[in-house]
């Protein structure tokens, strides 16, 4: 009687996904000048939910908040535990003045450096305006600065609330799918979103990451959620220059 054969099962190794490790230092950078006055209680509500957002998303996060108008540059949270971010009130939060747009963005990127070590980075700036009032630092300065950023893997995103706004930050070289126009009426469903992307980000792979890292808000997602995003044609916007 001829021996039945032996079955061999092959066996199957599932492929390991690297996690990304460490802390993501997220910097929000925030627009309290006098043009925000009109939806000052949506930005609060937007921005509360933002951060709870965060917390629910189970990332690890140190968070720095900066609000910025022509009167002061303040960063009110710098690389704190989300435990420790207070919500916005109508007391702390209070519209006026002109836009020192570059001055934030310069003084939040400075302010990063030194704590972030080689932790991943997302710098998310909301305004409804154009620069108007920076002192310290020149869109020249700012365009190199991000360039040398990005560069080393930080991430950028940019909400404007028009398209000159919009124009703005693609003009700082920000990734044009890191760089949308968001609906102010929608404020709190925008951040809410942005939440859920920034979390999405912290949780991810490291080659997830690097996909997702010059494509925050892709096309796809923008058509998905005309709601809350517009992207203009953005062809003939300036890049660099000594602005």
């Amino acid at each position: 009687m001829a021996k039945a054969k032996k079955k061999t099962t092959k066996k199957t190794t599932a492929k390991k996904t690297t996690k990304a490790k460490g802390r993501t230092f997220v910097s929000f950078v925030l627009d309290e000048t006098g043009s925000m006055g009109c939806v000052r209680d949506q930005t609060i509500s937007g921005f509360n939910e933002y951060v709870q957002g965060l917390r629910n998303g189970g990332g690890k996060f140190s968070f720095t908040l900066t609000k910025f108008n022509e009167a002061k540059v303040e960063i009110v949270h710098h690389a704190v535990e989300l435990k420790d971010v207070k919500n916005l009130t109508v007391e702390t939060y209070v519209p006026a003045n002109g836009t020192p747009l570059y001055d934030a963005i310069g003084r939040t990127i400075r302010s990063v450096e030194g704590k972030c070590g080689k932790d991943a980075v997302i710098i998310a700036i909301m305004t409804d305006g154009q620069e108007n009032a920076s002192k310290e630092f020149t869109r020249d300065a700012i365009f190199k600065l991000i360039d040398e950023k990005q560069k080393a893997g930080w991430v950028f995103m940019f909400l404007g609330s028009d398209k000159d706004s919009y124009i703005g930050g693609i003009s700082l070289g920000i990734s044009a799918k890191n760089t949308v126009v968001f609906n102010q009426a929608n404020t709190v469903g925008v951040l809410r979103d942005v939440a859920h992307t920034h979390t999405s980000y912290a949780n991810s792979s490291k080659c997830a990451r690097s996909a997702m890292s010059c494509n925050m808000i892709s096309d796809a997602h923008v058509e998905e959620n005309k709601e809350l995003y517009s992207r203009p044609d953005s062809k003939k916007t300036p890049t660099g220059g000594n602005a």
